[in-house]
């Protein structure tokens, strides 16, 4: 674990081994959270008034970090979706040929390949990317979005992400201590909300000073709710792997 240097008030922990190509997430989670909870955690366990856990599997981690903290759930705030939002904004950007300063874009769900990438809600310049790119393209780009950790993975051959995890890490640290209000995808304990209950799902939420002070709900088609159902019934069965 570490701070950010200067501000010791916002810890974020990062502790999980180094991804291996092929290998799933489940397969390593008792030995993360052992490692995470004799290295990465305890040793903050006082003196922070906010969490941000970046140790995968995420959601189900950052369902240790609260239990272990016994913080409030607004200051427990896992970082997932800022990264995958990143990576959906760049296919876009790319796929357009425009800058990715005017790309907006958010991911829902768990961290995986069961995220829900939301074209309906995806802008460049205000302009809804429906109306600016054909199907099958946005298609491809939710896919290569959902499975953009395990493409980093491959292209490195050993080890994972860490360039954008860092900058998604930045947004958010500041996020709360420059108490911006920004609307930002992240992991958070969910209590009814998009009618999941008691599990951490990525959801747009208002970070500011209090920590995930608000959670954004927005409106769902059917077929977008389902693929969320499907993204928290994932995020449970790893949190099942963790015995809480």
């Amino acid at each position: 674990g570490f701070t950010v240097e200067g501000h010791p008030d916002v810890p974020h922990p990062a502790c999980a081994p180094p991804c291996q190509i092929g290998v799933v997430g489940l397969c390593v989670i008792h030995l993360t959270r052992r490692d995470f909870l004799s290295h990465g955690f305890h040793g903050l366990n006082h003196g922070f008034s906010d969490r941000i856990p970046v140790t995968n599997p995420l959601d189900a981690m950052c369902q240790v970090v609260y239990r272990e903290s016994g913080f409030p759930r607004e200051r427990v705030v896992g970082m997932a979706g800022v990264l995958d939002s990143a990576r959906m904004r760049t296919f876009i950007a790319d796929a357009l040929k425009v800058s990715v300063e005017n790309v907006h874009a958010f991911v829902l769900g768990g961290h995986g390949d069961t995220m829900v990438p939301l074209p309906r809600y995806c802008t460049v310049a205000g302009i809804p990317i429906t109306e600016l790119l054909d199907t099958a393209t946005i298609d491809a780009i939710v896919t290569r979005t959902a499975n953009g950790g395990a493409e980093i993975v491959k292209l490195l051959g050993t080890g994972s992400a860490y360039y954008a995890p860092s900058s998604a890490i930045v947004q958010m640290v500041e996020a709360i201590l420059k108490d911006k209000k920004r609307i930002l995808p992240c992991a958070v304990f969910l209590q009814g909300e998009y009618g999941i209950r008691d599990l951490f799902v990525g959801v747009p939420v208002k970070l500011g000073a209090g920590g995930a002070e608000q959670v954004i709900e927005i409106r769902l088609e059917a077929d977008e709710q389902v693929a969320l159902d499907k993204s928290a019934a994932s995020v449970k069965e790893l949190v099942g792997a963790l015995d809480l």
